[in-house]
């Protein structure tokens, strides 16, 4: 510390700080593909699944979401329907819940408007008011890599959240795509098809 009681990094101190950040991002990226892997590998696979009650595991979410989008200058508007169970990984489906809500916080401005909603069946939706995904990204964004048009110019995150998404959704026989919607983005999960 210098007399002025402020801490300085010299320039070898900040290349191990940037280096330092660069391994965690790599490790990161490195977890999220295992996880899509092993997602994709248990798919259909019903062992290891335990009941879920999904409203209370997204009612939880949303509280600490709502501080957030406080903080940040949303308006965070949540309608849980109450008693909806499914036979999941809890840890699974909140990461699956988060990756949502994060890209929902991260894409629109400050003054607008995230929607989380759940109802039997189980039918979650997460939608924003925000400047939405343009239709040639749709078919895409669930890739590994890949990162829409409307990715903020800091360019965080490798690309991996809704591939891994889409992973868990599968592990747990949902299906999570794009639904149309007038603005914004609008990602439903729902059961697959039988």
């Amino acid at each position: 510390a210098h007399a002025d009681g402020n801490y300085y990094i010299d320039e070898e101190g900040f290349k191990k700080l940037e280096a330092n950040g660069q391994i965690r991002r790599i490790v990161a990226m490195l977890e999220s593909l295992l996880d899509i892997a092993t997602s994709e590998a248990r798919k259909g696979d019903r062992q290891g699944l335990a009941p879920v009650n999904l409203s209370l595991l997204a009612e939880r979410l949303a509280d600490l979401y709502a501080d957030s989008a406080e903080e940040s200058g949303h308006r965070f508007i949540v309608a849980i329907a109450p008693g909806v169970v499914i036979d999941g990984e809890e840890m699974q489906l909140t990461r699956l819940l988060t990756n949502l809500l994060d890209n929902a916080f991260k894409f629109v401005p400050p003054g607008g408007t995230v929607r989380l909603a759940l109802d039997p069946g189980p039918r979650l939706s997460v939608a924003d008011d925000g400047p939405g995904i343009p239709a040639e990204d749709a078919g895409r964004i669930f890739g590994r890599f890949e990162r829409g048009l409307r990715t903020p110019a800091d360019g965080q995150g490798a690309g991996l959240g809704l591939a891994l998404a889409r992973a868990i959704a599968e592990r747990h026989g949902l299906t999570l795509g794009l639904a149309p919607s007038e603005c914004g983005a609008t990602f439903l999960l729902e059961p697959e098809a039988e």
